[in-house]
């Protein structure tokens, strides 16, 4: 698997816009059939690649296919777009019930519609679930073998790496600088000889860099912060200097679950502010409503005159300084 269904920012949204988990999903069919066409979409990528002249890379795969389906250019998919794209498109042998099913799965909202974004999060739970869970003992071999396998690599580059420096790791991890990591490159700097840590299936299965992935990505967000990446590993790995961040003491779990408290507080602080500017300018429309209000029954009181007096110096006077009065109303 790569970035296609494993690719940042994949997600779907649920509660105050948190990712959805794998038990929020409708299942009309068992998770390991659902996976089963999942995986059949992902081996036929490299044939359609070639017959549209592109690049088989799995972040770009499902942007190219929706792209190429989504004639109107809404972003989105109904269910008839999304089963030619299985059938017509991909050419993989499903059947019309593995396709509703899929496609229950998919429409987390029941909208009727998908998202690129919202499609390969879809396929990302149901990749993810099937990966191994760590116990902390393994976790914490493989935290040591990444950092020692980085501090042989790097450090001869000047760079500043060192044992348990978790933030220049994340740097050589993150190698498309957007400060989020995703799995592929997890994988591929792992496993890459130069530049990266050059770490044979001997060192490190391909299920125990699942598995720690799977560990990291808590939230199953589909990418890692630095912040997720650099507390998971100081609590499981080496420490920079025998230095460590304020929630020391705090598990990986508590860290993510205090952050996610954090970026909720913050949501609903913005969402109190959005509704003081909106208040504060409903008051300013009422002021300005009230105020021309006023104006239309002044300049309708300077109207009903006593015509009668109207040949009298007094009236003329009077009208004189009523006119003023009119024009400057007007254009207030």
């Amino acid at each position: 698997m790569g970035k296609g269904a494993m690719g940042k920012g994949a997600m779907g949204k649920g509660a105050m816009g948190r990712p959805s988990l794998h038990a929020q999903h409708e299942q009309l069919l068992p998770t390991k059939q659902l996976r089963a066409v999942v995986l059949k979409m992902h081996e036929a990528f490299p044939r359609l690649c070639a017959a549209w002249n592109e690049e088989n890379a799995m972040r770009k795969n499902w942007a190219l296919l929706f792209s190429r389906l989504d004639t109107d250019g809404s972003g989105r998919l109904d269910y008839w777009e999304f089963r030619r794209a299985l059938i017509d498109v991909l050419e993989i042998s499903i059947t019309e019930k593995e396709a509703k099913g899929l496609w229950a799965y998919v429409d987390h909202d029941k909208s009727g519609l998908v998202s690129i974004k919202e499609f390969q999060h879809a396929c990302y739970l149901l990749i993810l679930d099937d990966w191994p869970r760590l116990d902390r003992r393994t976790l914490t071999r493989l935290c040591g073998i990444i950092n020692d396998a980085a501090v042989h690599e790097y450090s001869k580059e000047g760079d500043g790496t060192s044992s348990g420096n978790w933030f220049k790791i994340f740097g050589h991890f993150d190698t498309d600088e957007s400060g989020r990591l995703g799995w592929e490159e997890l994988e591929q700097v792992s496993r890459r000889r130069d530049p990266g840590l050059n770490l044979s299936e001997e060192k490190i299965t391909l299920n125990e860099l699942r598995g720690l992935w799977r560990a990291i990505d808590i939230d199953c967000s589909g990418d890692v912060t630095v912040d997720e990446f650099m507390h998971f590993m100081k609590v499981h790995g080496p420490r920079f200097d025998g230095q460590f961040i304020a929630q020391k003491n705090i598990s990986h779990e508590e860290f993510m679950r205090k952050t996610s408290e954090m970026r909720k507080s913050q949501e609903e602080k913005e969402l109190r502010e959005a509704r003081k500017r909106l208040m504060s300018a409903e008051r300013r429309r009422k002021k300005r409503e009230e105020k021309h209000l006023e104006n239309v029954a002044k300049l309708k009181k300077l109207r009903e005159l006593d015509f009668r007096e109207k040949n009298s110096p007094a009236y003329k006077k009077r009208r004189k300084r009523q006119v003023g009065q009119l024009t400057k109303l007007s254009k207030s």
